[in-house]
């Protein structure tokens, strides 16, 4: 980093506590604003949404085993998650299961499938995403 200041100008401090690095307060200053930006960072980045990083993780990971993340291409894992640009309906509507009052309810069926059918391939792919 080659961008010079002095840090009287600026009056940040900051204070991790990591007992590899800093553990009292400092002023930034030239000499450690790379750490100072490296932990930043790293809390924004990553400590700060950890839990919610973990389990978007622990999601992909059920559907997608980790050790072939490391060998698809994007193409392939979007392949995996969301299937072939072409969409079967006749295969989906065989394939759908009902729950509560809609296993029972044929006019909502109806008219589900009947949108459906009205609905290219881009809007269909965007409909399953939602």
């Amino acid at each position: 980093m080659n961008n010079d200041f002095k840090a009287e100008d600026l009056g940040m401090t900051f204070s991790f506590i990591d007992p590899n690095k800093y553990s009292d307060e400092l002023i930034v200053n030239n000499n450690n604003k790379s750490v100072f930006l490296e932990m930043l960072l790293n809390y924004y980045g990553y400590k700060k949404s950890a839990s919610q990083i973990d389990e978007f993780l622990n999601g992909l990971y059920s559907v997608v085993p980790m050790h072939l993340l490391n060998i698809l291409t994007v193409e392939d894992l979007e392949k995996m998650l969301i299937g072939t640009k072409k969409i079967d309906i006749v295969d989906w509507k065989m394939h759908t299961k009902y729950k509560n009052d809609l296993q029972w309810n044929k006019h909502i069926k109806r008219w589900f499938w009947e949108l459906i059918s009205t609905l290219d391939d881009s809007q269909l792919r965007k409909f399953l995403q939602f």
